[in-house]
């Protein structure tokens, strides 16, 4: 069983991006080895290049991909 990166504020591993059309791109980030892991494959291309400020789905986070916690307290 994979295991990913979590939100700082509310645990959740689920992450997303808005595209320029507003569309939410949802992702997960893999915890070992930090590789971006969208939801759905057409989101990987636009993933790649949009990843500077990504939010939480579960909650009003914000912020960089280096903020992530491998393990929630």
């Amino acid at each position: 069983m994979k295991k990913y990166k979590m939100c700082p504020q509310c645990g959740s591993p689920l992450f997303y991006v808005d595209d320029e059309k507003g569309n939410r791109l949802f992702f997960k980030v893999e915890r070992e080895t930090g590789a971006i892991e969208p939801t759905k494959p057409e989101y990987a291309a636009v993933l790649t290049m949009n990843l500077v400020e990504i939010k939480c789905s579960q909650c009003s986070w914000t912020g960089g991909l280096h903020k992530l916690k491998k393990v929630f307290y």
